[in-house]
């Protein structure tokens, strides 16, 4: 496998778990696989990440 289909591999499955880091270090850490993949000259829609992030995170997040 790929260092790239690595990164897109983490990015569709790193759900958020409040009990281990906070909603800001989970966002920065998908930001930066963003960028990674940026650097890759993958193109990532913003939009789509954005959901994407939404997305992963638990239940007691629902009405974002």
């Amino acid at each position: 496998m790929s260092f790239v289909e690595t990164i897109i591999g983490t990015s569709t499955t790193m759900k958020f778990d409040s009990s281990l880091i906070t909603i800001y270090e989970h966002v920065i850490k998908m930001t930066n696989i963003a960028i990674r993949l940026k650097f890759f000259r993958m193109n990532v829609d913003e939009n789509f990440f954005v959901k994407l992030i939404t997305n992963l995170l638990s239940l007691e997040y629902s009405s974002f």
